[in-house]
């Protein structure tokens, strides 16, 4: 197991790549089982993840306080645009190591990334912007400024129209689209849709999914729209969206492909490797 104290904390995807590791060596250990399990490899597990962590708020923290500027310095590895990943990765890893979620933390981090938007860093999308604050609202919301909810909600709304009039999102790269996806299907979107929302998804994840057969399509897809189309059809999938067979067929190809690619972190590329050995084991 690598050690914490070894990752480069200026690096996007070492940071979020060393989580997602401990997590499958986590979930190979058998830490997500109930009872719960304890020994050597979730201890050792844990006390990295704790060191990972504190790191990890301490990098938050300097973007967060960074001077708001036009044009962001090239040296500056980490930017705005980076904390919502790293969010959803310390939310993870704090659920590991801590067994419960930091939810005051996560909420002050998301209003901030806000606040800096608002203020005028332009160096993350409009869809971060939103997700974050939908993803607050789906935590409670109470410490959400109502314009924030109202303008999100809004945003939300034109999502769900471009689809239903167009089919697909204009004028925005397709890792964003899965992004925005990968939330819309999970959530119950009945003030948009309707009773319909079940059958209107289903196209929504049609027109989205790549056929088992178009390999050349797969491979022409960069990394990171890789990894949320990978997401994007588990979420499908597990949601009924998709059937079991093009999950089956497909899922083994996109996380093969995923590994073979020279730009991923060789952590992800571990993590990568040990699930699909459990998933051949388990399917043996």
């Amino acid at each position: 197991m690598p050690c914490a104290a070894d990752v480069d904390y200026t690096n996007v995807e070492e940071i979020c790549g060393y989580q997602i590791l401990l997590s499958k060596i986590f979930e190979e250990s058998g830490g997500f089982v109930w009872p719960q399990v304890v020994n050597p490899i979730i201890i050792e597990v844990q006390r990295q993840g704790a060191y990972w962590l504190k790191e990890v708020r301490q990098i938050i923290s300097q973007v967060l306080i960074r001077p708001i500027t036009a044009d962001m310095p090239s040296h500056s590895t980490l930017r705005l645009r980076d904390i919502p990943g790293i969010l959803d990765s310390y939310d993870i890893c704090h659920r590991i190591c801590k067994g419960v979620p930091e939810l005051d933390y996560i909420r002050d981090v998301r209003l901030k990334i806000v606040d800096r938007w608002l203020n005028g860093d332009k160096d993350i999308s409009q869809t971060d912007i939103v997700l974050c604050i939908l993803k607050e609202a789906d935590c409670g919301g109470r410490y959400l400024d109502n314009r924030y909810l109202t303008y999100a909600y809004s945003i939300l709304g034109t999502w769900v129209d471009e689809l239903i009039q167009g089919g697909r999102f204009p004028g925005i790269p397709l890792d964003e689209a899965y992004a925005r996806l990968i939330y819309m299907i999970k959530e119950d979107l009945s003030a948009y849709i309707g009773k319909a929302q079940s059958k209107v998804k289903k196209i929504w994840v049609k027109e989205y999914s790549i056929p088992c057969g178009l390999v050349k399509t797969i491979d022409s897809l960069d990394t990171k729209t890789l990894q949320n189309y990978i997401i994007f059809v588990r979420y499908a999938s597990a949601l009924g969206y998709l059937a079991d067979e093009y999950l089956g067929k497909n899922t083994d190809h996109l996380c093969s492909q995923l590994e073979s690619r020279p730009d991923v972190h060789p952590f992800l590329r571990e993590a990568i490797r040990i699930d699909l050995r459990d998933r051949g084991r388990y399917s043996a």
